[in-house]
């Protein structure tokens, strides 16, 4: 093998989580140099001497959310539902199935 890639995301407890592609790998770090020393450490616990990659490669995954305003005033309309979940005035009802069979 000549490469193995991790995915590193932020653990929501702090610190980064670091899960290998195609082999089971994980492991976690509070700060990014500690996180490097480990996964170079399970990488040569896992592997047979010799038989380790020769690159491991990072792919740094964050989740961002980009709202894009398609209709006038849909960012209000958001804010406005948010203010109503985080208040307990918004009810979800289940969706009624179109499924005559369905119980």
């Amino acid at each position: 093998m000549n490469e193995i890639i991790f995915l590193v995301e932020d653990a929501p407890e702090g610190g980064f989580t670091a899960k290998a592609l195609g082999a089971s790998i994980f492991t976690e770090a509070n700060t990014l140099d500690e996180l490097h020393n480990n996964v170079r450490d399970t990488v040569k616990c896992h592997y047979e001497e010799g038989q380790e990659p020769k690159v491991i490669r990072l792919h740094f995954v964050r989740e961002t959310l980009d709202i894009l305003e398609t209709e006038p005033d849909i960012l209000k309309k958001l804010k406005a539902a948010e203010r109503q979940i985080a208040s307990g005035h918004y009810k979800i009802w289940p969706k009624k199935s179109r499924n005559k069979w369905a119980a």
